[in-house]
């Protein structure tokens, strides 16, 4: 077990952590079985010993999930048109289509928050 602490620590205080951080929270805002979460608590609780540097843990980790949410942001908005031109209408698939738009429309910032926020409250 000490063995596992150790390669913990050393990878958590190299400067490689930094970016690595940046990275996986960039790919969790588009990709989410990336566990950055678990990440970013591990580096807090690390940057309470002084290493690494718990303001570069906190900006990274915004910023990469503010960057990843605008491309997931970014893949809908562009695929979005190619997906419902490529439904035919009148199939189910069609309609559940047109039902989530109108849905999204009508209350989508409480989705979001809903889905983003309250684990286990959207279902896959």
């Amino acid at each position: 077990m000490d063995a596992v602490i150790d390669l913990l620590h050393t990878a958590v205080t190299s400067p490689w952590f930094y970016l690595a951080l940046f990275a996986v929270a960039v790919i969790d805002g588009f990709f989410p079985v990336v566990p950055s979460e678990s990440m970013v608590i591990t580096g807090g609780v690390y940057a309470a010993s002084g290493e690494p540097e718990v303001g570069l843990v906190v900006a990274l980790a915004a910023l990469g999930a503010f960057i990843g949410d605008h491309v997931a942001y970014g893949i809908g908005r562009l695929s979005g048109g190619r997906v419902e031109r490529g439904l035919r209408a009148g199939t189910r698939r069609h309609g559940a289509f047109v039902w989530a738009r109108r849905t999204m429309a009508e209350r989508g910032g409480l989705i979001l928050v809903v889905a983003r926020y309250v684990p286990g409250a959207v279902r896959r």
